[in-house]
């Protein structure tokens, strides 16, 4: 079969005598209905029935508003929805609804993510729905990176925001998933550009709203407003509406299949602002709203930690041999689940080389594990691969990569946020890791949530990256068996 008979088929499922611009939108809801079947949760192996709010205010004004040449009108449009609306599989039945219902000889399709993990998950749920279709295996070439149509040479690849930054590409559609996370707007930007003379070039944001009433998604939504051939639907809370309000919540979620007692576990979890963010589909009110951590929460954590030194703890180490802070923190989690931390930062190097003296930080680490019974100890491994070879080497101590990927980090950051606010943690008046404690804010990384960032270069927050690894490490190791020190070195651990 070629490309070209699977659109009759799909012609012919539609049936009957519809005007041009109804025949868009009911090909998108045949495609989906008939050829894509769902690939994740309990959903999997079902046919793709588009939910109302998507064919209502997604499908039918981007496919069914023509001009008046009969193409379509709009060449942009954001589209902004709560989190668990089924962004990242729309995003993905989209791309695929594009290479093979509309079959431009050698078109691109691109999906951009914030990152690799990202890319990854839009490009999975594509192949998955391929897979899932005989015709549609016929049809495509399914790569690790790509999707390929031979027979007409287009391609639907997904590209992470960092690595597209400075390529030539030229597509014909570019959906961008969650641009709420993008540092700025000049990869979108780019692409656009490169559509130039394109057959109906379309350019689609799928997002929830941003942190903050600034950046990139802030400027987009404003800009799209003016655009007469730009299309906006965010489906959001109000200003004037209370974000504790139940029926708030109702009304800005309207998938069938978030329920009420989701939401309200939700609300207790998250912080407000988060809440409002992810939930309500609004940038949060509160100046404050990125910040990871608030004084009042920290302030109780401030206790001085106990110091057993028989009792199992993990070694955390953050930070890099120049200009950077450098963090060590060692965690010992009590068996009442309190995690009793000693934070030790290096916040400035010499000033006389720029550098700090490995060899001093290597002894300290060395006399950390052979006073202490330390059962794990983790390194960031992209600053840090010549320290962790020089304690292996020189002292025998088996260390672990933690390597800074959102699969990591995000986990990493939610455990940490969990001990801060049940006061589940001693670190005592330290003003060092007070300072990066309250320096992190929230990265969002969908779809892992979020993770520990900076709001600008000159903020330090090495010393909460590292306690958020060791008490991550420290929460997986309470059950976990004997520590290194008590088998006098022979056991190691791995994270992987």
């Amino acid at each position: 079969m070629r490309a070209s008979d699977l659109r009759e088929t799909i012609l012919d499922a539609v049936g009957g005598r519809v005007t041009r611009a109804e025949l868009g939108p009911l090909l998108v809801d045949a495609f989906f209905r008939t050829q894509l079947r769902l690939v994740d949760d309990r959903w999997a192996g079902q046919p793709f029935i588009l939910p109302d709010y998507a064919s209502e205010h997604i499908v039918e004004p981007i496919f069914g508003t023509l001009d008046r040449y009969g193409r379509r009108k709009y060449t942009e449009a954001l589209i902004g929805l709560p989190r668990k609306h089924a962004k990242t599989t729309i995003t993905a039945g989209l791309g695929l609804y594009f290479i093979f219902m509309e079959p431009v000889v050698g078109q691109e399709v691109v999906a951009l993510a914030f990152d690799e993990d990202q890319a990854r998950i839009i490009l999975g749920f594509a192949s998955s729905m391929i897979a899932q279709n005989p015709l549609l295996k016929e049809l495509a070439k399914v790569y690790k990176n790509v999707i390929h149509i031979p027979e007409i040479d287009a391609k639907f690849y997904v590209i992470p925001h960092k690595t597209a930054a400075g390529q030539a590409i030229h597509p014909r559609i570019a959906i961008c998933d969650e641009p709420h996370t993008y540092p700025n707007m000049d990869v979108v930007n780019a692409l656009r550009s490169g559509m130039g003379g394109r057959e109906e070039p379309l350019t689609i944001g799928i997002t929830t709203a941003g942190p903050t009433r600034m950046g990139p998604l802030w400027e987009w939504l404003a800009a799209i407003k003016k655009d007469p051939r730009g299309y906006l639907y965010w489906q959001g809370a109000r200003d004037n509406q209370a974000a504790g309000d139940p029926k708030v919540w109702r009304s800005v979620n309207i998938a069938p299949w978030i329920t009420g007692e989701y939401l309200r576990d939700e609300y207790r979890r998250l912080t407000l602002a988060q809440f409002e963010q992810y939930h309500l589909n609004r940038f949060p009110l509160t100046s404050d709203a990125s910040r990871a951590f608030r004084w009042g929460e920290w302030k109780q954590c401030q206790k001085p930690p106990v110091v057993e030194p028989d009792e199992p703890c993990v070694i955390a180490v953050d930070g890099a041999n120049k200009g950077d802070c450098f963090a060590i923190v060692v965690d010992r989690r009590d068996p009442g689940g309190t995690h009793h931390v000693e934070p030790y930062i290096y916040d400035e190097p010499p000033q006389d080389t720029g550098y700090y003296d490995l060899d001093e930080i290597e002894e300290f680490i060395a006399g950390l594990c052979r006073t202490r019974n330390v059962a794990r100890i983790a390194f960031d491994p992209n600053r840090l691969l010549l320290l962790m070879q020089r304690l292996e080497r020189h002292h025998g101590i088996p260390v672990e990569e933690f390597g800074q990927t959102n699969t990591r980090m995000c986990p990493a950051s939610a455990t940490l946020r969990e001990l801060v606010r049940t006061g589940r943690l001693r670190a005592g008046r330290g003003t060092s890791i007070k300072e990066h404690i309250l320096n992190a804010i929230e990265m969002p990384r969908e779809p892992m949530g979020w993770r520990l960032g900076k709001a600008s270069k000159a903020e330090k927050i090495d010393g909460a990256v590292a306690l958020a690894m060791a008490t991550f490490l420290a929460e997986a190791q309470a059950d976990a068996g004997p520590s290194f020190a008590a088998t006098g070195g022979v056991r190691t651990i791995s994270l992987g």
